[in-house]
């Protein structure tokens, strides 16, 4: 008796099996193209299946697709059934950890357009979806980037906190990891300073939407380029420099009076807290971001002469010449 239960058991199971893989076969397109137009349409209609393993098979044919699934698959996520919402946005969620970054970028933007829509309950799954990848991204991105010699930090700025981005000549990465940089979020300041950039470098900037600030000191990339970005960021300032640093910061408002900071061109040309610099290569200077765009056009190594006034300690003032060899950012 007990022999006879075991096989029937056995049968039992066989058969389930049997069924099981031939409902998963079904679920697939007959001609074995998962990719054609016809395909990926039944693909779609099976989402909505009431066998779960249709659904299954349904969902990695489309994942597996790739852009080609996308329109398809946003349509089931606005219009199909709950069902067929839920896991067409388990597929664009799946896109999204992709290596193919033209898919990646496809996904991200019809989760952003699913969001944005009407239908309420998916429009927050959606929602959730994106924070979470690019939270995920970020925390990566941030992580390759100071593998290689970025510096973020976070700022104040205008009452929020930001982040900013600093990158030198102890950065070790290439246009791979440089391209992970628009991955940060609530990003207000990039700043280079002193490390050599091609143009296409700049490509990155415009797609950062908080930008407040980009510093390109002694990048030597070209003034179109630079002109192009600016362009694009409207509400961001460029400050643009060829890459010679004199060592002193703003000692107050309006008249050009220096901090100088040790062991600068300024130290070492003779420059003292409190000088004010008149004049820069000839040229009258009204107050310091008028003689820090006379610096911005002089490279490093390049010499700079500078008439100050100085106050002396019994009253009165000495007016000095110096000339100024350029550090490098």
């Amino acid at each position: 008796m007990v022999g006879r239960s075991a096989s029937i058991a056995s049968l039992f199971s066989s058969v389930v099996a049997v069924a099981l893989l031939a409902v998963a076969g079904a679920a697939e397109p007959r001609d074995g193209a998962s990719d054609s137009a016809a395909g990926l349409a039944e693909a779609v209609r099976l989402l909505s299946s009431p066998q779960f393993v249709r659904r299954e098979a349904a969902a990695r044919t489309l994942a597996a697709a790739g852009r080609p699934a996308i329109p398809l698959v946003r349509r089931a996520a606005e219009e199909g059934d709950l069902e067929a919402a839920s896991r067409a946005l388990e597929i664009l969620r799946e896109m999204l950890s992709a290596a193919d970054a033209a898919l990646v970028s496809e996904a991200e933007r019809t989760l952003e357009a699913v969001a944005a829509g009407t239908r309420a309950d998916v429009a927050g799954q959606a929602v959730a979806a994106l924070e979470f990848q690019r939270a995920t991204a970020m925390e990566s991105a941030r992580r390759e980037l100071e593998a290689h010699g970025a510096v973020v930090r976070e700022r104040q700025v205008a009452g929020r906190t930001a982040l900013e981005v600093e990158f030198t000549p102890a950065w070790t990465g290439g246009a791979e990891e440089w391209s992970l940089l628009p991955r940060l979020r609530g990003v207000a300041v990039v700043s280079v300073h002193g490390l050599r950039l091609d143009d296409a470098a700049l490509d990155v900037l415009p797609g950062m939407r908080r930008l407040q600030r980009v510093e390109l000191f002694g990048t030597g990339c070209s003034e179109a380029a630079v002109a192009a970005v600016a362009a694009r960021l409207p509400a961001a300032v460029v400050d643009v420099r060829r890459g010679g640093r004199l060592g002193v910061s703003a000692a107050g408002m309006g008249i050009c009076a220096v901090h100088v900071q040790p062991g600068s061109a300024a130290a070492r040309c003779g420059l003292r807290d409190g000088d004010v610099i008149a004049v820069a290569d000839g040229q009258p200077v009204a107050d310091f971001a008028d003689f820090t765009a006379a610096v911005s056009r002089r490279a490093a190594g390049e010499e700079m002469a500078l008439e100050v006034v100085r106050q002396q300690a019994g009253g009165g003032s000495e007016r000095l010449t110096c000339t100024a060899r350029l550090d490098a950012w």
